[in-house]
């Protein structure tokens, strides 16, 4: 039993110190008590947060709680009123939560002590705010993005966290807003959105242009916040913001080098590389940013990704997460502006060759990236060579498919004509050496297939047992369905390969090359 009558704890009216230790005490209770204390615990948090008025003394339990566990609680207590009750409580009452809140917000995130030692308490209130921003704007609070802007350029600390608060509306905005409001609601909150977004692209821009004039005088944890901030917006802003300033030059020439910043960097240059809707009149732009991408990726390590598995923990990390983020950059603009990289052969061949050591890097989660775009783009190579070929040589010698390469990038000697067999051949030749390495890294990275099991059924006969649908199957039959395209795309080459490496694997007399049955 508790040591005290819990019921005092539904007399709101009288909160005070005594009441917040009577709920530290039950709140510790719930996290390191025996099960029966749990169990009491639990009853009792329950009873509170469900009472109408228990929001009333969260004010009173954020000041004067000294366990971060009841604090959590409190904003709780809070955020389950604002999600369902918020409209029915009376202006003042609203306006006095709001106000509370916010004067909160400003006096930890300013101080830049609080801000850290206090993080996860001030993430917890910035998700709270969040719920109040969705409830009362733009309608009943009009000035928040002007004010939230506007107060960030007063102190680097306090920015941060604004930043931070955009980036949560605009996730539960555009990421989560069908699962937890009404389409109309939504539609709305977009429409505002929209409609100040570029106060916060002007708050951005300030933050990476002071950065840029004045090195180390920008904490490096706001520069890369704000890069954060700049990538979860660039999927939705106006492409004016994107293509009609000098967002990509500023990526590429100040934040791809600095270790620091080529993470989120990535980020941002990835979620441009995959903008497809109402980019064709931004077909340059798209281009010359994949060109600054290529030249930086040539300046990088060229065995950085299979050597990723041999470095310490901190830089394998690193090393990994970037790798991941280049192999979304590239294969967004491969898959989602073809036709423009392809015109630039000089660019996507150095391209694909370091999306092929990507491939054959160590990483899970990347190799699945680069498979799928393995998968995609050798279907497209073949279903369009398959497609030229059908075509009359009339049509074939016309306007080509914005896939295939003019004839004329053909070596000497090469078909070159515009008839099909040679623009089909100039293709192959254009991309054989990477299909070619393509095709010996999926070969040896091969998923497992699925096992064949055997079982006698109700009925008494032999039957075949279903398997279950596991990542490992769905890679096996991703990474089949690309090596049948391969196949058909140069038959002796894949049998060379193929060849070859069970030669290695079984004739080899060498110590240095046992055979591996993990290899076959």
């Amino acid at each position: 039993g508790l040591p005290f009558d819990p019921a005092l704890l539904l007399k709101f009216d009288c909160w005070g110190a005594s009441e917040v230790q009577m709920l530290d005490h039950i709140v510790n209770l719930m996290y390191s008590g025996d099960h029966a204390q749990r169990q009491v615990a639990h009853e009792v948090l329950t009873m509170v947060k469900n009472h109408p008025d228990s929001w009333r003394v969260v004010d009173t339990i954020l000041a004067t709680s000294q366990s971060a566990d009841a604090k959590f609680f409190a904003l709780n207590v809070l955020e389950n009123v604002i999600c369902t009750r918020w409209l029915v409580l009376p202006d003042e009452q609203r306006m006095g939560v709001k106000s509370y809140l916010v004067q909160l917000v400003i006096k930890i995130s300013a101080d830049e002590h609080f801000a850290t030692t206090q993080k996860h308490f001030l993430t917890k209130l910035n998700e709270t705010l969040v719920q109040i921003v969705k409830q009362e704007w733009p309608q009943a609070w009009e000035s928040f993005i002007p004010d939230i802007c506007g107060s960030s350029r007063a102190n680097q600390s306090l920015c941060e966290n604004n930043l931070r608060i955009l980036n949560l509306l605009s996730e539960e905005v555009f990421c989560f807003g069908k699962n937890t409001m009404v389409s109309k609601k939504v539609r709305k909150l977009k429409d505002s959105l929209n409609a100040q977004v570029n106060m916060i692209y002007e708050l951005c821009n300030f933050v990476l242009k002071s950065h840029i004039a004045s090195p180390g005088t920008i904490k490096t944890a706001l520069v890369t916040t704000t890069l954060s901030t700049l990538s979860n917006f660039l999927e939705w802003i106006p492409l004016g913001f994107i293509f009609e300033t000098d967002l990509i030059q500023m990526l590429l020439m100040h934040f791809w080098d600095p270790l620091e910043y080529r993470i989120e960097c990535t980020k941002c240059l990835g979620e441009i590389a995959c903008l497809h809707e109402g980019v064709q009149q931004y077909q340059p732009h798209l281009v010359r940013c994949f060109q600054g991408v290529v030249e930086k990726i040539q300046q990088l390590p060229e065995n950085m990704p299979q050597a990723c598995a041999t470095l310490p923990g901190m830089q394998r990390a690193f090393w990994e997460v970037f790798h991941n983020q280049l192999a979304l950059l590239l294969t967004g603009f491969l898959k989602h502006n073809m036709a423009a990289m392809e015109a630039q052969p000089t660019y996507t061949v150095p391209a694909l060759r370091y999306l092929v050591r990507i491939t054959d890097g160590p990483n899970e989660e990347t190799f699945k990236i680069c498979v799928e775009f393995w998968q995609t783009f050798s279907a497209r190579i073949f279903l369009e060579i398959q497609q030229r070929r059908a075509q009359p040589v009339e049509a074939a010698s016309g306007g080509g498919s914005p896939l295939l390469l003019d004839g004329s990038t053909a070596p000497p000697g090469m078909l070159s004509d515009g008839s099909a067999d040679g623009l089909a051949s100039a293709r192959l030749w254009h991309y054989g050496p990477v299909l070619t390495e393509v095709r010996r890294v999926l070969i040896s990275k091969m998923a497992k297939p699925p096992e064949v099991t055997i079982k006698e059924n109700e009925e008494g006969h032999i039957v075949r047992a279903e398997e279950e649908d596991t990542d490992e199957i769905a890679l096996y039959k991703m990474i089949r369905e690309a090596l049948i395209y391969l196949t058909h795309l140069d038959p002796a080459n894949m049998e060379g390969i193929m060849l070859q490496q069970l030669s290695q694997e079984c004739l080899t007399d060498s110590p240095n090359e046992r055979w591996s049955p993990t290899m076959l």
